[in-house]
């Protein structure tokens, strides 16, 4: 047996920094900040905090970084093993994925969880949580391939509104009407649109590759990353103008700015916007955080390790 010792994917340091429209970066860490790599963030509705998904050499862990009160707070119950989640409108639950199921979490732990949703077999993913109480997830069997489906205020069951393998990353505009979402076209990811939740006309919004869209407060932007080279870490954010009206009318795509630091989110948006679209949450890797796997293990006859089959 051969084996790389190290830590978690995901586990190595980052830090999380502020980059302006033109790319002009700033730290983001109150003093205090926890050990562990940070997987993907989300701005609360009122800016003063932010809910982090930290990966430790260990597990998973939730912390609010709170800009107010300058200080980290942990949050044990607002992320699983599989990080993903949703604010609440108001700012004071969180809606958290597992493996089979959607909770609702009181970040200030006032009020037990509440099971919003379970289906058995699946994984689940929050993506959003509109104004009128509808939360928009991801579901899959087999972490392959998703639909993107609805749950209305006040229902137990979600309906697809993205059959399998159509999309992920999806997420709502703020006025409800545009759900934009990451889809395999062509040997490539495109950013589309359409109309939320359907049916309705398909746009591609990406100029070539793009992923992770999300969309500024009032709806007249659209923001998506894609990389500067095809196999370099220099990752490009873009912005869309949208124009206001009965259809979509989206602008032509263009840069605001670029980072160095890799942003490879997956399935799951790592980066966040404040609602007016001035500045960026991203991570950022320390200069002397960076690790290079410097050995291989060879582990002779270790089957004799292993418990005896009964």
């Amino acid at each position: 047996l051969v084996a790389i010792r190290g830590p978690l994917i995901g586990a190595n340091p980052t830090t999380l920094m502020w980059a302006d429209r033109t790319g002009r970066t700033s730290s983001a860490e109150p003093a205090g900040a926890p050990d562990g790599g940070r997987l993907w963030t989300r701005i609360a509705p009122d800016r003063s905090r932010a809910l982090v998904s930290l990966q430790t050499p260990r597990r998973a862990e939730g912390w609010i970084v709170d800009w107010a009160r300058d200080l980290w707070s942990s949050c044990d119950g607002c992320v699983t093993d599989l990080g993903s989640g949703a604010w609440s409108p108001d700012g004071r639950r969180f809606a958290v994925g597992s493996k089979n199921s959607i909770r609702l979490h009181t970040v200030d732990g006032s009020s037990p969880d509440e099971l919003l949703v379970r289906e058995d077999g699946r994984t689940l993913v929050p993506h959003a949580w509109l104004a009128d109480g509808r939360i928009v997830y991801q579901s899959s069997d087999d972490f392959t391939a998703f639909e993107v489906k609805m749950l209305d205020a006040g229902s137990h069951a979600g309906r697809t509104i993205l059959p399998r393998g159509v999309g992920t990353e999806a997420d709502v505009s703020a006025d409800g009407r545009w759900l934009a979402y990451t889809s395999h076209q062509n040997n490539m990811d495109v950013v589309m649109v359409q109309a939320f939740p359907g049916p309705g006309a398909k746009v591609q919004v990406s100029s070539g590759l793009g992923t992770n869209a999300s969309w500024s407060r009032d709806g007249r932007e659209l923001y998506y990353i894609t990389r500067a080279t095809p196999d370099g870490p220099a990752v490009v954010f873009m912005a869309v103008d949208i124009q206001p009206g009965p259809t979509f009318q989206p602008g032509k795509p263009h840069e605001l700015f670029r980072v160095t630091d890799p942003q490879r989110c997956g399935i799951l948006r790592c980066y966040d916007v404040v609602p007016d679209g001035s500045k960026f949450l991203l991570r950022a890797r320390p200069a002397s955080g960076h690790q290079t796997v410097s050995r291989f293990d060879v582990i002779l006859n270790w089957t004799a390790t292993l418990q005896p089959s009964r």
